[in-house]
């Protein structure tokens, strides 16, 4: 009435069992939880560097800086870079805080979950280790001020001969880094 297996006996191994159990899922999660997130950041962390390079860059193109102002835009690319590096050293450290608690899980209490936490951990060192060699942004590159100042100059340079000269614009303006492509329409 109250249940049919009351008289069963009691096993007191299940609940600590279901405990361990636990622990190796919450371990999976932590780790596939890393595996996750490891792309965004690598995507932005490529993207903040492009536009330090670029700052960087720029800071010889700009008149009048004051000096204040220079100063905070490389302690900004110095940050943003120090931070990059930071979290790559944390995601080192945090994989071999994964083993470890791997390890020890396996000797307090050894179970067939170990072995997919530990392909998940696998491909924690996989990701990372992808990232940290291949950096190639998965957008399309924004062109840098001193790029746009070289175009801007040539620009000026046939504006200036087509205020002198009139017909030998054209011939300037048939320059290949001038001229944009458009695809045929039928």
């Amino acid at each position: 009435m109250i249940g049919s297996n009351h008289r069963a006996r009691y096993d007191r191994t299940n609940y600590a069992s279901h405990l361990f159990g636990a622990r190796y899922s919450q371990l999976t999660d932590d780790i596939r939880n890393d595996v996750t997130r490891i792309p965004q950041f690598f995507e932005t962390a490529v993207r903040v560097i492009d536009i330090d390079q670029k700052r960087r860059k720029s800071l010889s193109y700009i008149g009048n800086l004051f000096q204040t102002e220079r100063e905070h835009a490389l302690r900004r690319i110095r940050e943003n870079s120090l931070l990059v590096s930071l979290v790559c050293t944390k995601l080192v450290q945090r994989v071999t805080g994964y083993r470890f608690a791997l390890e020890r899980l396996v000797v307090m209490t050894p179970s067939p979950q170990a072995v997919d936490v530990e392909r998940s951990l696998n491909q924690l060192q996989a990701k990372i280790a992808y990232y940290r060699t291949r950096s190639a942004p998965t957008w399309a590159r924004e062109q840098s001020l001193a790029a746009a100042r070289k175009l801007s100059g040539r620009l000026r340079f046939i504006l200036s001969l087509a205020l002198r000269s009139g017909d030998g614009v054209l011939r300037h303006l048939q320059q290949p880094w001038l001229r944009r492509e458009r695809p045929d329409r039928d």
